[in-house]
C-alpha cells in the first residue's frame, strides 16, 4: 500500500476531513505504511496537496473528493 492509499483508506473511514497530522497518526496506528522520511507528515502533506482525489478544505486538512 502507497501514502496515497493509505490516506484514502483512512478518510473514507472517518468520513469527514482530517487534518494531516491526524492522517499521519492513523496510518501509522493501522500500520498502513512504514514512514523511513525525517518528516513523515510533510511527506503526507505533499501526497495529498499532488494527488487530484483528494481535496483541501482548510489549511492542512483534506478529505476525499
Amino acid at each position: 500500500m502507497n501514502i496515497a492509499d493509505a490516506a484514502t483508506h483512512v478518510l473514507r473511514e472517518a468520513s469527514t476531513p482530517l487534518h494531516v497530522r491526524e492522517i499521519h497518526s492513523q496510518i501509522i496506528n493501522q500500520q498502513l505504511f512504514e514512514f523511513k522520511a525525517a518528516d513523515p507528515v510533510s511527506v503526507v502533506a505533499s501526497v495529498l496537496r499532488k494527488n487530484s482525489q483528494f481535496e483541501k478544505t482548510a489549511p492542512g486538512t483534506f478529505r476525499l473528493k
